[in-house]
């Protein structure tokens, strides 16, 4: 093959992704770590350190409510029967004696609110930073196949064996990226058996948005293994699972509260969300890379813990505040 075959011969790189500032920091975590689903596990765990004042906030706001729900709960109970039948003036009545007794939900939204917005922050980092990977592991791939066909020392094989060499260096700089994880094959692919590993040319645009050559992109990728599948729904149902229990847990530690704002006949929004938010999750597990879904997970499994752990100090420490709110009430009234 001579200089001009060669030229004609070589794949072209494709244009990079853009990053923001989360996606070159997801860059950085992920080069100095050097395997894809540890890095998921670390950058997660360093989210979740970031927003734990807030977790902390909340939880102990929940846990105060809790014990001013308690201190409130006759008057509700008398509410609720004086007005079952009026929900409305329920919830107007409901308000004016939450006001009287210093009972407020902003304590619990406001950590809420600012949790949504980071979600959709990081999910919006990892859209990129999944599409970023992907291409740069394409354009590794190229950079690999072009030094073969460009090398003197293989110029006296025939075009055919150039072409499987060339092939083969590019598999091998595929998986120098170790983006698997057990079952799964490419961590930026969904954890789905109607998905393939390695996507096909078409797949490779959706996943991306850049163009390419699919000649060149089948020469490039022509010794990596294109018919096996990318999992088999383990993840997204390990997210549903962990979703569902977060969930459930955080409904049974507010189910005080939730019973006393809830009139007898109006619909439980906790329980809605229990069956709402795993099913979103899932969703979410199908449509975007395994990456993000091992995210997902680690999230609901740190929440899950995080909760148990925060609850069980808030619990404590109000405890003892409130005996000693009680016992000073019973020497004053003495």
């Amino acid at each position: 093959m001579n200089f001009i075959q060669i030229l004609a011969a070589k794949a072209d790189s494709v244009d990079p992704v853009k990053l923001n500032w989360i996606g070159k920091l997801l860059v950085k975590l992920f080069n100095a770590v050097g395997y894809v689903a540890l890095a998921v596990i670390l950058f997660t765990l360093i989210v979740k350190l970031i927003t734990l004042p807030l977790d902390v906030y909340s939880r102990f706001s929940t846990k105060k409510n809790e014990f001013i729900m308690r201190r409130m709960k006759p008057q509700l109970d008398k509410l609720k029967k004086q007005y079952a039948g009026n929900p409305q003036l329920y919830q107007q009545k409901l308000s004016a004696v939450y006001k009287k007794e210093g009972y407020s939900m902003f304590g619990m939204c406001l950590p809420l609110i600012v949790s949504l917005i980071f979600f959709g922050v990081v999910f919006s980092a990892f859209r990129s930073y999944s599409k970023y990977a992907v291409a740069e592991n394409y354009n590794h791939m190229v950079v690999a196949y072009n030094e073969v066909l460009e090398d003197s020392a293989y110029a006296t094989l025939s075009d055919e064996e150039l072409k499987e060499k060339a092939a083969q260096a590019a598999a091998d700089a595929y998986y120098k990226e170790k983006a698997d994880f057990i079952w799964v094959k490419n961590l930026w692919v969904a954890d789905n058996p109607l998905d393939k590993a390695v996507p096909t040319a078409a797949k490779f645009e959706s996943l991306t948005g850049i163009k390419v050559d699919a000649t060149q992109y089948n020469a490039v990728t022509a010794k990596l293994n294109k018919e096996s599948v990318n999992g088999y729904f383990i993840l997204p149902i390990l997210c549903m699972a962990f979703t569902f229990l977060s969930q459930w847990l955080m409904q049974k530690m507010q189910k005080s509260q939730t019973e006393m704002q809830t009139v007898e006949g109006q619909p439980n929004v906790g329980k809605w969300m229990n069956v709402i938010m795993p099913i979103m999750m899932g969703i979410f597990a199908l449509s975007y890379s395994s990456a993000f879904t091992i995210y997902m997970i680690v999230s609901s499994i740190y929440a899950t813990v995080s909760n148990l752990v925060i609850n069980w100090i808030a619990t404590k420490v109000y405890t003892k505040k409130m005996g000693e709110v009680k016992q000073e009430k019973v020497i004053i009234n003495r």
